[in-house]
């Protein structure tokens, strides 16, 4: 679920013929609104409730309250000036279609429900689908370490892990594998550590670090090129 999708569910909750509910009393207008929430809360809209923003009430209905607040769309219900209106601006009262009243907000409830419902669905078979990925990835590297004889550690992140192999007492080399192509990464991976393993063996020490913070770098062709 996106936000085009809650705006589509939005509009599509309009029924031709069906005038908004109008009110111009500020207290009918939140008793209206309480109302509304009681009856979502009836219907399963669970953490309906009525809030305020910019010192104006609006009825916040969240469409997936088990997702991380980036996930979590949501609509309101407000009024604008004496008329109800149903919106998915997440951030402000404003913009959406005219609201009938309960009938109509259950039956965009109703719709939502089943999106809702159905990425659910989508998400466990691509959970399912990542943990086989990752089961795989996990045998393949440690076949590569028996293979090698190297000892490693690894991490689960989305869509990747983070693959962490000892080079020596102080050193160790780290990779990020991809679970989309992980035989192709491996092969990657395993000359890497060769090519890691033998300058390890090298006499003169050594450290691998991140070049960020290094402010100047000299150029020895450049002034070779000047000295010329």
């Amino acid at each position: 679920m996106n936000i085009t999708s809650v705006q589509a569910l939005v509009r599509a909750s309009v029924r031709e013929g069906e005038p908004a509910f109008r009110c111009a009393s500020k207290d009918q207008q939140r008793a209206c609104l309480d109302a509304l929430a009681e009856a979502m809360l009836a219907a399963g809209a669970i953490e309906s409730r009525v809030q305020t923003w910019n010192h104006q009430p609006f009825l916040a209905i969240p469409l997936r309250p088990d997702m991380h607040w980036r996930g979590r769309y949501s609509v309101r219900v407000y009024f604008d000036g004496d008329q109800l209106r149903l919106s998915a601006e997440r951030h402000k009262n404003a913009g959406g279609v005219p609201l009938s009243g309960v009938a109509q907000l259950r039956r965009f409830w109703e719709a939502a429900r089943e999106r809702v419902e159905f990425d659910r669905q989508r998400e466990a078979k691509r959970d399912k689908l990542a943990k086989l990925k990752e089961r795989s990835a996990e045998a393949q590297i440690a076949a590569l370490a028996r293979r090698l004889g190297f000892s490693y550690a690894t991490r689960q992140m989305e869509r990747k892990l983070k693959l962490t192999i000892r080079l020596d007492e102080r050193r160790a080399l780290i990779v990020d594998v991809p679970l989309r192509d992980i035989p192709a990464t491996l092969a990657g991976v395993e000359r890497l550590y060769l090519r890691a393993r033998a300058l390890c063996n090298d006499e003169v020490p050594f450290e691998i670090r991140s070049a960020r913070g290094v402010w100047r770098w000299e150029n020895a062709d450049a002034e070779d090129s000047t000295d010329a």
